[in-house]
């Protein structure tokens, strides 16, 4: 997933670099107000403070950033199956949640994979190894053959979501906004770092 948003977010940026590079040397605008004793206008100062954010908070905004990609990917993609749902589980042996992103393909190929091991146990009998091992090569069959779909629908998904980010303006803003939270919070761990 992620090799895929930075793959089109190096198109778009080659595509979008003029643009970005003439919006860069532009002057700011400064902003006026009117006096109404005098009619005259007035440029109106604006003071900018600028505070530090934790790498939690900079993470937190990297992550929704992320996910508002596959938010408007989902609505605009052809197929549900592409659909990306993110889901938070707790890591192995520890209690702090990892967050991750699938595509509904997987999932079913996973679900179904893991349906078909159940199946085949519970059609045996309590202490019967010989009809429980059989299940398990059989379900392992089975499994890969669910399985086996993923690296083609991977390669579909990866199609679309390039096609999507070129006709779709409202992806490629998405796009730019994620890779923006994702170079300010790699910056601000670069900067503790030191």
């Amino acid at each position: 997933m992620a090799r895929t948003i930075a793959s089109v977010a190096a198109t778009l940026i080659a595509l979008c670099s003029p643009a970005f590079a003439v919006a860069q040397n532009e002057p700011p605008a400064t902003a006026t107000a009117t006096s109404t004793a005098e009619g005259a206008q007035e440029t109106v100062e604006e003071v900018v403070v600028r505070g530090r954010r934790t790498l939690f908070a900079l993470r937190r905004e990297m992550q929704a950033a992320r996910e508002n990609v596959w938010e408007v990917f989902n609505a605009t993609n052809s197929d549900n199956d592409f659909d990306i749902a993110c889901t938070s589980a707790p890591r192995t042996g520890s209690h702090v949640k990892n967050r991750a992103c699938r595509p509904q393909y997987a999932d079913k190929a996973t679900r179904q994979a893991g349906q078909d091991l159940a199946r085949r146990m519970s059609a045996c009998g309590a202490g019967d190894s010989a009809c429980l091992e059989a299940a398990m090569q059989m379900a392992s069959g089975e499994a890969q053959a669910h399985l086996a779909i993923i690296p083609y629908m991977d390669k579909r998904l990866d199609d679309e979501f390039h096609r999507l980010a070129a006709e779709q303006p409202e992806l490629a803003a998405a796009i730019l906004e994620y890779l923006a939270k994702e170079h300010e919070y790699e910056d601000a761990v670069r900067s503790r770092g030191n």
